[in-house]
Protein backbone atom coordinates (compact mmCIF):
# COMPACT_ATOMS: atom_id res chain seq x y z
CA UNK A 1 0.00 0.00 0.00
CA UNK A 2 1.42 3.37 -1.04
CA UNK A 3 0.17 5.10 2.08
CA UNK A 4 2.32 2.82 4.22
CA UNK A 5 5.27 5.01 3.22
CA UNK A 6 3.76 7.68 5.42
CA UNK A 7 3.82 5.34 8.41
CA UNK A 8 7.59 5.05 8.09
CA UNK A 9 7.95 8.80 7.79
CA UNK A 10 5.98 9.34 10.97
CA UNK A 11 8.47 7.26 12.92
CA UNK A 12 11.49 9.30 11.82
CA UNK A 13 13.77 10.85 14.41
CA UNK A 14 12.95 14.20 15.98
CA UNK A 15 11.04 15.95 18.72
CA UNK A 16 7.57 14.66 19.46
CA UNK A 17 5.90 18.04 19.01
CA UNK A 18 7.29 18.36 15.49
CA UNK A 19 6.61 14.75 14.63
CA UNK A 20 2.91 15.35 15.26
CA UNK A 21 2.97 17.95 12.47
CA UNK A 22 4.50 15.55 9.96
CA UNK A 23 2.38 14.71 6.96
CA UNK A 24 3.19 13.16 3.59
CA UNK A 25 2.70 14.89 0.25
CA UNK A 26 2.31 13.66 -3.30
CA UNK A 27 2.12 15.63 -6.56
CA UNK A 28 -0.32 14.35 -9.18
CA UNK A 29 -0.09 15.75 -12.70
CA UNK A 30 -2.56 15.65 -15.56
CA UNK A 31 -4.63 17.62 -18.05
CA UNK A 32 -8.15 19.00 -17.77
CA UNK A 33 -10.71 20.48 -20.18
CA UNK A 34 -13.43 22.82 -18.91
CA UNK A 35 -16.38 23.79 -21.10
CA UNK A 36 -18.08 27.15 -21.63
CA UNK A 37 -20.29 26.62 -18.56
CA UNK A 38 -17.38 25.95 -16.23
CA UNK A 39 -18.00 22.22 -16.03
CA UNK A 40 -15.34 19.57 -16.55
CA UNK A 41 -15.62 18.08 -20.03
CA UNK A 42 -12.62 15.77 -19.79
CA UNK A 43 -9.49 15.10 -17.77
CA UNK A 44 -6.58 12.67 -17.70
CA UNK A 45 -4.11 11.80 -14.95
CA UNK A 46 -0.45 11.23 -15.70
CA UNK A 47 0.67 7.60 -15.27
CA UNK A 48 -2.18 6.52 -12.98
CA UNK A 49 -0.54 3.10 -12.68
CA UNK A 50 2.35 4.74 -10.80
CA UNK A 51 0.10 6.30 -8.16
CA UNK A 52 -0.23 4.63 -4.73
CA UNK A 53 -3.29 2.51 -4.07
CA UNK A 54 -6.42 4.57 -3.46
CA UNK A 55 -5.02 7.84 -4.81
CA UNK A 56 -6.54 7.67 -8.29
CA UNK A 57 -9.99 6.88 -6.90
CA UNK A 58 -9.70 9.71 -4.36
CA UNK A 59 -8.68 12.24 -7.03
CA UNK A 60 -11.40 11.22 -9.46
CA UNK A 61 -14.06 11.41 -6.75
CA UNK A 62 -13.00 15.00 -6.04
CA UNK A 63 -12.75 16.09 -9.66
CA UNK A 64 -16.19 14.76 -10.49
CA UNK A 65 -17.70 17.39 -8.18
CA UNK A 66 -15.64 20.39 -9.28
CA UNK A 67 -16.87 23.47 -11.12
CA UNK A 68 -14.80 26.33 -12.52
CA UNK A 69 -15.25 29.94 -13.44
CA UNK A 70 -16.46 29.74 -17.07
CA UNK A 71 -13.36 30.34 -19.23
CA UNK A 72 -13.36 33.25 -21.66
CA UNK A 73 -11.06 34.46 -24.42
CA UNK A 74 -11.52 38.06 -25.57
CA UNK A 75 -14.71 38.17 -23.51
CA UNK A 76 -16.28 35.17 -25.23
CA UNK A 77 -17.04 31.84 -23.49
CA UNK A 78 -14.77 29.04 -24.69
CA UNK A 79 -13.82 25.48 -23.86
CA UNK A 80 -10.30 25.49 -22.43
CA UNK A 81 -7.72 22.77 -21.80
CA UNK A 82 -5.05 23.31 -19.14
CA UNK A 83 -2.22 21.39 -17.57
CA UNK A 84 -3.09 20.41 -14.01
CA UNK A 85 -1.08 19.72 -10.86
CA UNK A 86 -2.60 18.62 -7.55
CA UNK A 87 -0.80 18.42 -4.21
CA UNK A 88 -2.23 15.63 -2.06
CA UNK A 89 -1.44 15.50 1.64
CA UNK A 90 -1.96 12.53 3.98
CA UNK A 91 -1.93 12.69 7.77
CA UNK A 92 -1.74 9.61 9.98
CA UNK A 93 -4.66 9.28 12.40
CA UNK A 94 -3.75 5.91 13.91
CA UNK A 95 -1.99 2.70 12.93
CA UNK A 96 -4.47 1.85 10.20
CA UNK A 97 -6.10 5.12 9.12
CA UNK A 98 -4.96 8.18 7.20
CA UNK A 99 -6.72 11.44 6.40
CA UNK A 100 -6.04 12.42 2.79
CA UNK A 101 -6.87 15.80 1.27
CA UNK A 102 -6.09 17.94 -1.77
CA UNK A 103 -3.98 20.72 -0.31
CA UNK A 104 -3.36 22.81 -3.42
CA UNK A 105 -4.11 22.97 -7.14
CA UNK A 106 -2.39 24.54 -10.11
CA UNK A 107 -3.92 25.05 -13.55
CA UNK A 108 -1.92 26.65 -16.34
CA UNK A 109 -2.15 26.98 -20.14
CA UNK A 110 -0.51 24.31 -22.23
CA UNK A 111 1.07 26.94 -24.44
CA UNK A 112 1.49 30.70 -24.33
CA UNK A 113 2.36 32.97 -27.23
CA UNK A 114 5.82 34.44 -26.87
CA UNK A 115 5.92 37.94 -25.44
CA UNK A 116 2.68 37.90 -23.46
CA UNK A 117 4.26 36.91 -20.14
CA UNK A 118 7.45 37.43 -18.18
CA UNK A 119 9.98 34.82 -19.30
CA UNK A 120 13.12 33.62 -17.55
CA UNK A 121 16.42 34.71 -19.05
CA UNK A 122 19.00 33.76 -16.43
CA UNK A 123 18.13 31.80 -13.30
CA UNK A 124 21.19 30.25 -11.67
CA UNK A 125 20.16 27.93 -8.81
CA UNK A 126 21.03 28.83 -5.21
CA UNK A 127 23.89 27.26 -3.31
CA UNK A 128 22.85 24.51 -0.93
CA UNK A 129 23.37 25.80 2.64
CA UNK A 130 26.32 23.84 4.03
CA UNK A 131 24.79 23.18 7.45
CA UNK A 132 21.55 21.96 5.86
CA UNK A 133 23.43 19.70 3.46
CA UNK A 134 25.55 18.22 6.24
CA UNK A 135 22.40 17.37 8.16
CA UNK A 136 20.63 15.92 5.12
CA UNK A 137 17.87 18.54 5.32
CA UNK A 138 15.65 19.05 2.27
CA UNK A 139 12.84 21.44 1.44
CA UNK A 140 11.13 23.74 -1.04
CA UNK A 141 11.08 27.53 -1.01
CA UNK A 142 8.26 29.37 -2.77
CA UNK A 143 9.44 32.81 -3.88
CA UNK A 144 7.57 35.84 -5.17
CA UNK A 145 9.90 37.92 -7.33
CA UNK A 146 9.29 41.54 -8.32
CA UNK A 147 10.60 42.07 -11.86
CA UNK A 148 11.32 45.59 -13.09
CA UNK A 149 10.95 46.94 -16.60
CA UNK A 150 14.63 46.24 -17.29
CA UNK A 151 14.14 42.57 -16.46
CA UNK A 152 16.15 42.76 -13.24
CA UNK A 153 14.82 41.72 -9.84
CA UNK A 154 13.70 44.68 -7.71
CA UNK A 155 12.57 42.70 -4.68
CA UNK A 156 11.92 39.14 -3.57
CA UNK A 157 10.07 37.46 -0.70
CA UNK A 158 10.12 33.85 0.48
CA UNK A 159 6.36 33.27 0.56
CA UNK A 160 6.60 29.85 2.20
CA UNK A 161 9.27 27.27 3.09
CA UNK A 162 8.21 23.64 3.38
CA UNK A 163 10.58 21.08 4.90
CA UNK A 164 11.02 17.36 4.38
CA UNK A 165 12.89 16.69 7.61
CA UNK A 166 11.87 16.12 11.23
CA UNK A 167 13.91 17.84 13.93
CA UNK A 168 13.33 20.28 16.80
CA UNK A 169 11.19 23.39 16.40
CA UNK A 170 14.21 25.68 16.81
CA UNK A 171 16.23 23.79 14.21
CA UNK A 172 13.33 23.89 11.76
CA UNK A 173 13.17 27.67 12.11
CA UNK A 174 16.89 27.85 11.36
CA UNK A 175 16.59 25.52 8.36
CA UNK A 176 13.76 27.58 6.90
CA UNK A 177 15.89 30.70 7.30
CA UNK A 178 18.86 29.00 5.62
CA UNK A 179 16.84 27.86 2.62
CA UNK A 180 15.01 31.19 2.33
CA UNK A 181 18.19 33.27 2.51
CA UNK A 182 19.98 31.09 -0.05
CA UNK A 183 17.02 31.32 -2.44
CA UNK A 184 16.62 35.08 -2.04
CA UNK A 185 20.35 35.67 -2.58
CA UNK A 186 20.24 33.72 -5.84
CA UNK A 187 16.99 35.32 -7.00
CA UNK A 188 18.38 38.84 -6.66
CA UNK A 189 20.79 38.00 -9.49
CA UNK A 190 18.19 36.48 -11.80
CA UNK A 191 17.20 38.15 -15.05
CA UNK A 192 13.91 38.01 -16.89
CA UNK A 193 12.50 39.09 -20.24
CA UNK A 194 9.54 41.46 -19.68
CA UNK A 195 6.40 41.01 -21.78
CA UNK A 196 6.36 42.80 -25.12
CA UNK A 197 2.67 42.30 -25.93
CA UNK A 198 -0.62 42.14 -24.08
CA UNK A 199 -2.63 44.16 -21.57
CA UNK A 200 0.11 44.60 -18.96
CA UNK A 201 3.02 45.39 -21.26
CA UNK A 202 3.22 48.93 -19.82
CA UNK A 203 3.14 47.86 -16.16
CA UNK A 204 5.76 49.32 -13.82
CA UNK A 205 6.69 45.82 -12.65
CA UNK A 206 5.54 42.21 -12.74
CA UNK A 207 5.33 39.59 -9.99
CA UNK A 208 6.51 36.05 -10.61
CA UNK A 209 6.20 32.96 -8.43
CA UNK A 210 9.16 30.58 -8.46
CA UNK A 211 9.42 27.31 -6.48
CA UNK A 212 13.02 26.45 -5.52
CA UNK A 213 13.72 22.85 -4.53
CA UNK A 214 16.56 21.81 -2.22
CA UNK A 215 16.96 18.10 -2.81
CA UNK A 216 19.89 15.91 -1.77
CA UNK A 217 21.32 14.05 -4.75
CA UNK A 218 20.89 14.70 -8.45
CA UNK A 219 17.35 13.42 -8.83
CA UNK A 220 14.04 14.62 -7.47
CA UNK A 221 11.69 12.14 -5.78
CA UNK A 222 10.12 9.71 -8.24
CA UNK A 223 6.63 10.46 -9.52
CA UNK A 224 3.97 8.68 -7.50
CA UNK A 225 5.91 8.48 -4.22
CA UNK A 226 4.92 10.07 -0.94
CA UNK A 227 7.50 12.40 0.63
CA UNK A 228 7.66 14.11 4.02
CA UNK A 229 5.72 17.36 4.28
CA UNK A 230 6.03 19.94 7.05
CA UNK A 231 4.58 23.24 5.74
CA UNK A 232 5.97 26.52 6.95
CA UNK A 233 4.19 29.78 7.79
CA UNK A 234 3.07 32.00 4.93
CA UNK A 235 4.51 35.45 4.28
CA UNK A 236 3.05 38.19 2.10
CA UNK A 237 4.79 40.28 -0.51
CA UNK A 238 3.82 43.87 0.26
CA UNK A 239 3.70 44.96 -3.38
CA UNK A 240 1.37 42.15 -4.52
CA UNK A 241 -2.42 42.48 -4.72
CA UNK A 242 -3.69 39.89 -2.19
CA UNK A 243 -6.23 38.61 -4.73
CA UNK A 244 -3.40 37.63 -7.09
CA UNK A 245 -1.62 35.58 -4.43
CA UNK A 246 -4.63 34.00 -2.73
CA UNK A 247 -4.00 30.54 -4.19
CA UNK A 248 -1.40 28.26 -2.64
CA UNK A 249 1.84 27.87 -4.64
CA UNK A 250 2.44 24.35 -3.32
CA UNK A 251 1.22 22.48 -6.41
CA UNK A 252 3.69 24.26 -8.69
CA UNK A 253 6.58 22.32 -10.19
CA UNK A 254 10.02 23.34 -8.90
CA UNK A 255 12.02 25.69 -11.10
CA UNK A 256 9.09 26.77 -13.28
CA UNK A 257 8.34 30.51 -12.90
CA UNK A 258 4.73 31.62 -13.20
CA UNK A 259 3.63 35.24 -13.59
CA UNK A 260 0.91 36.21 -11.10
CA UNK A 261 -2.29 37.22 -12.83
CA UNK A 262 -1.61 34.90 -15.76
CA UNK A 263 -3.04 31.78 -14.18
CA UNK A 264 -5.20 29.37 -16.10
CA UNK A 265 -8.52 27.91 -15.01
CA UNK A 266 -10.00 29.16 -11.74
CA UNK A 267 -11.53 26.53 -9.47
CA UNK A 268 -14.73 27.62 -7.70
CA UNK A 269 -15.36 24.49 -5.64
CA UNK A 270 -13.69 24.52 -2.20
CA UNK A 271 -11.04 21.84 -1.83
CA UNK A 272 -12.04 18.66 0.00
CA UNK A 273 -11.11 18.74 3.67
CA UNK A 274 -10.11 15.10 3.69
CA UNK A 275 -11.16 11.49 3.24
Amino acid sequence: MGLMVFSALAQAQGAGAVRKQLEASLLVHGEITVDERGEIADYTLKDPDKLPAGVETFVRRNLDGWTFEPPKVDGKPVSLRNNMSLLLVAKKLDDDNFLMRIQATSFYPQSTEEGYEVASRKMDPPRYPRAAAQGGAQGTVYLIVKVGRDGNVQDVVAEQVNLRVVTTENMMVKLREMFAQASIAAARKWQFAPPTRGDDVDAEFWSVRVPVDFNMGTQRPSYGRWIGYIPGPKEKAGWVDPDLAETSPEAMAAGQPRQLGKDGLRLLTPLDSGS
